[in-house]
């Protein structure tokens, strides 16, 4: 079993201007003991991405599809929960300029 496994991943944020894709049907899938990088241009989605798997996206923010970490979906998780993997089994460095 995949330790992160990621289908149809999409991030729509409700704008002034109405909905917009954030990111549109990511799929990868991360082995235990292996590393993802995620590449591509300024905006492209790289950090809504992460900040879904994080379960730390804006309140504007719907997310459809799949994320499972260790067997478990996290999308819908309720944050009592996303708070008991953050940290513990899941996390993210930012990066700083």
């Amino acid at each position: 079993m995949p330790l992160l496994e990621v289908r149809d991943l999409s991030v729509e944020l409700q704008t002034h201007r109405g909905p917009a894709f954030a990111v549109r049907n990511v799929n990868f899938t991360l082995e235990r003991g292996a590393s993802l990088g995620l590449i591509g241009e300024s905006g492209c989605g790289k950090s809504m991405t992460a900040m879904a798997l994080m379960g730390l996206l804006p309140e504007n923010a719907r997310v459809t599809g799949s994320i499972r970490f260790d067997g478990k979906e996290l999308v819908g998780l309720p944050e009592r929960d996303l708070c008991a993997l953050r940290g513990n089994r899941i996390g993210m460095i930012f990066r700083s300029r």
